[in-house]
This record gives C-alpha cells, sequence and structure tokens, in this order.
C-alpha cells in the first residue's frame, strides 16, 4: 500500500473517532471503581481505565456480540466484547503479578504494568458489527482490500495480525486517542494508586504494538507484548472460560496453576520469554483441549456457521451494491466499525430481498442442513484433492453455490468449510521449563499436530447449507455438481447426517 494510501486510511480512522467522540469529556473520577463479572468476580479498575471505560469506544463493543449469532443457537451467549475487554484487564493483571512475583525482582515496572493493562482494555476496540463475521468481509473475502494492502506494506508490523487487531492498532496510536489520553491524565493529582508521572510516561504507539503482538520498543522485551498476544495470553485465557461458560459448555482451565507456574527464562543465547515449569504443562494442554472443543462444540455447531453466514453474506451484499443501512455505507473496512448490530437487524431496508433476509435473521428462520460431508464420506484420494481444493479457492466455491441457487429456485446455498482450530502455534510458542537452564516447546512433550490431524479425521464437518424447504433438492443437485467436479461422495452418509448429525456411520 503506498504512503498516501496508508494515509488515507489513517484519515478515515481519524474521522470515524471524531464523529464517535464528539461531545464526550473525561470527568474526574474520584477513585478506582471494582466491578463485578460473572466469572471473574470482583474486579478493580483504575479511575484513567473508568474514563476510557465510559467512553463511547468502548461503549461501542457492549453493541458487538463476542460470538456474532450464536445465542441464536446458544440462547445465554449474548456476551459482547464489552465484557469480554474487562475480563482480558483481569486476567493480564493476574499474569503480571504472577511474573513479578517469581522473579527475584520488578521484571514489569509501573509504566509497563499501565501500558499492557491499556493494550488489554483496547485490544478489541477495532472489532466491527458481529465481530469476526463482518471481519470475514472486509478482510477475508477482499483479497484486493485495504487490510490485505496493509499487511503488503508493513509485514514486519501486520504479517500475523487479523483484520480487527490492524484496526485496534490504527485507532490506539491516532491523533485523536492521544487527544484523549491527555485530557484523561489531566483530570488526576498525586492521589490514586497511579501517580500523574506513571500516566505521563505511557506511549500509546507501545500500547497499539502489544496488540498487534510485536515487540513494544527496541526498550520493552517482546515477552511483554506476548501477554497480550502470544501462544498462552490474557485474551485466550478470558475467551475460552467465557465462551464456553456463556454457550453452556464446560471449558475448565485451571489458572491458578497456571499463574503460580508462569516466570521468565533467560537462555543462554536469544531472546528471554515466558514459560510455565513442568507442572503447569497440563494446563497449556487444556488451552489446546478446549479451544478444539470450542471449535466443534460452538463456532462450528451448523446453525452457528449458517446464522454466520447469513449475516456475512449480507454485509457482502451491502457493501458490493454500496446500499445504505441507517445512512452508513460500507466503502471501508472502517464503515464497519460504524454500523450497529442492534441498528442492522432493526433497519428498515427498501430493497425487498434485503429486507426479507433481515427479517429472517431477527426471527431466526436459518439454513438447514443439505449435506453433512466428513472425511469417511470422500470416496477415494482423489477425491478429497478435489474438494480440498475445492474448499481453497473461493471463486469456485462461490460460483456452485450461485448456481446451486439458481437451479434450486432458492435464495441462499452455502458450501461451507468451517476453519479449523489451530493449536500447532500454540503448541510450538509454548515453552515449558525442564530446568534451570532447559526449556522446550508445548510440542516436545504433547503432541499438538497428532491432535489436529485427530480432529480433521473424525470431527471434521463441512456443509452445504440451504434456505428452509430446499435442502432436499439442494443436496441432489450438490451431490451432481461434486459428482461433475471429481468428488465422490457415500450420498448416504452424507444425508443421514444431515438429518442425524449423531448417525453411526460418522
Amino acid at each position: 500500500m503506498p504512503n498516501n494510501a496508508t494515509s488515507d486510511f489513517e484519515n478515515r480512522i481519524e474521522d470515524f473517532l471524531q464523529g464517535l467522540l464528539e461531545g464526550y469529556v473525561p470527568l474526574k473520577i474520584r477513585g478506582d471503581k471494582i466491578i463485578r463479572d460473572a466469572i471473574l468476580g470482583h474486579n478493580v479498575f483504575y479511575r484513567h481505565e473508568v474514563n476510557l471505560i465510559d467512553s463511547p469506544l468502548m461503549q461501542r463493543l457492549r453493541r458487538v456480540h463476542q460470538t456474532a449469532l450464536a445465542y441464536l443457537t446458544y440462547p445465554a451467549a449474548t456476551h459482547t466484547r464489552f465484557e469480554h475487554s474487562l475480563g482480558v484487564v483481569t486476567y493480564a493483571q493476574k499474569m503480571i503479578d504472577a511474573l513479578n512475583s517469581s522473579s527475584s525482582g520488578e521484571v514489569i515496572d509501573e509504566v509497563q504494568a499501565t501500558e499492557l493493562r491499556l493494550a488489554a482494555l483496547l485490544h478489541d476496540c477495532g472489532h466491527a458489527v458481529f465481530s469476526h463475521a463482518s471481519e470475514i468481509v472486509y478482510d477475508d473475502w477482499d483479497p484486493a482490500g485495504e487490510i490485505r494492502a496493509l499487511r503488503r506494506a508493513k509485514p514486519e508490523l501486520f504479517k500475523e495480525a487479523k483484520g480487527h487487531e490492524i484496526l485496534s492498532f490504527y485507532i490506539v496510536r491516532s491523533s485523536r486517542l492521544r487527544k484523549l489520553w491527555q485530557e484523561i491524565i489531566s483530570r488526576y493529582d498525586v492521589e490514586g494508586r497511579i501517580k500523574p508521572d506513571i500516566l505521563g510516561k505511557v506511549n500509546l504507539e507501545r500500547v497499539a504494538n502489544m496488540i498487534i503482538g510485536v515487540q513494544a520498543s527496541p526498550k520493552y522485551p517482546m515477552w511483554l507484548s506476548k501477554i497480550i498476544n502470544g501462544p498462552f495470553d490474557a485474551d485466550k485465557l478470558d475467551y475460552m472460560g467465557r465462551d464456553g461458560y456463556f454457550s453452556g459448555l464446560i471449558t475448565p482451565i485451571d489458572t491458578d496453576r497456571l499463574f503460580v507456574s508462569l516466570s521468565i527464562f533467560n537462555p543462554r543465547t536469544g531472546e528471554p520469554f515466558i514459560c510455565v515449569d513442568i507442572g503447569g504443562a497440563t494446563v497449556l494442554e487444556q488451552i489446546l483441549f478446549n479451544k478444539m472443543l470450542l471449535f466443534s462444540s460452538v463456532y462450528n455447531h451448523h446453525k452457528v456457521r449458517g446464522a454466520f453466514l447469513m449475516v456475512a453474506s449480507l454485509l457482502q451484499e451491502l457493501r458490493s451494491r454500496q446500499w445504505a443501512v441507517n445512512n452508513i455505507y460500507l466503502k471501508s473496512a472502517v464503515d464497519f466499525l460504524r454500523l450497529d448490530e442492534y441498528g442492522l437487524l432493526n433497519s428498515k431496508q427498501t430493497n425487498k430481498g434485503l429486507r426479507a433476509r433481515v427479517k429472517k435473521l431477527r426471527e431466526r428462520i436459518l439454513l438447514k442442513r443439505a449435506l453433512v460431508i466428513t472425511p469417511q464420506a470422500l470416496i477415494g484420494k482423489a477425491s478429497r484433492q478435489e474438494f480440498f481444493e475445492l474448499g481453497q479457492q473461493r471463486s469456485k466455491k462461490d460460483a456452485m453455490q450461485l448456481e446451486l441457487a439458481r437451479k434450486a429456485g432458492c435464495d441462499m446455498v452455502f458450501v461451507d468449510f468451517p476453519p479449523r482450530p489451530r493449536v500447532e502455534k500454540t503448541g510450538e510458542q509454548s515453552m515449558v521449563k525442564l530446568s534451570e537452564e532447559t526449556a522446550v516447546p508445548l510440542s516436545k512433550l504433547y503432541p499438538a499436530a497428532g491432535w489436529i490431524r485427530g480432529y480433521s479425521q473424525y470431527r471434521r464437518r463441512d456443509y452445504v447449507l440451504a434456505s428452509l424447504g430446499s435442502e432436499q433438492l439442494v443436496a441432489d443437485l450438490a451431490l451432481e455438481s461434486f459428482a461433475a467436479k471429481g468428488i465422490k461422495l457415500q450420498k448416504k452418509l452424507c444425508l443421514e447426517l444431515a438429518k442425524h448429525p449423531k448417525y453411526p456411520g460418522s
């Protein structure tokens, strides 16, 4: 992305923040605030943090559901990015305390701790409407878009960053947020737990770098950023427990054991890093297992995927046709931040087709399974290869979906390849201390790669999803289309799984 294009993107961020924060005046908070959380209990937030929490930037996250429309399947999963962000602060502080306690001296000073808490609080401020359902539109489905261009222009920063993290990065380092920060810290004198001289030393550039998991500054050790964005960071500790709790899934993580196991390992060569002792390695194993469990039982549940694709395709339609929702046009990734979930679901669309699609989401008229395709249902190596390649080539998949919908005379058909849990990185980058001189990756102790192979073989489910009432016709047409592409399927198994997910042949 040329420098002028990067500047244009930064300007769009500034314009968004200017409108969002217009009229907000941070008040002087009398004291630190205790906020009670359904999972984590009572947690302390400092006065300057309360000013940010009360700002429209953070309050907007109350209207962004953590798991998009999963609440249409799991009724209690109505939790939002707002309470998740508060939870990440709590876990970040626990990690700070644990690392300082395990070291002979203070390894995280007051300024660094303040910045880490701010990074935890603001790490999801770039999440847009319906969380990952909008992210897939402005990022994954838009290879020529501005987010991909930013990655190409600044690979040292954004190579591993997700779309919402890039948006958060630019929000936190914006001049408008720096102005807000100066307004906040000017309210306080020497009273309180955090002194003004500490707040004055905070650098929002370093906070932004922590959010995307890169070294905050040359003087900051790399492992500091891994507390916010790393293999077993505060973000994962919160969302795994929170998503499991509110969906009714049991996803225990023995965080108490994890925190007493944390320390900083200084190798003879190379950079220091965060590790756990051998007794805490089982907690890392829990994190890996829970991630796979959440994917198979919640994120990739066929109803959750159906609602996810319905809202993503709606956003894509709004963007491609440049139709407005409440006078908002989705021309840029930044525009997705302006859109409100409640506003979208209650919008009065003039286009009849869009109005019908919004009504279906609002009234939970979701897609139905036409076919369920498991690895066992694919006949022969050639079929597996062709099927895998179809999942990798979006243009071919989109063409197949459009053709199936046209032939079936229905409004929506999706050939869905749900994302797989990525635990290899966690296994390879999570370090376990065996002795004072030796630390090894978790993957050396627990075969995470083998787990993924097992998941892919036995828990993987790909779908053909169709509008209610058209699933049988779409199933027949899809089987014909797959056969024409050289993909041979066990028809009975695919159909029975669509009707009865516990079919013994699975």
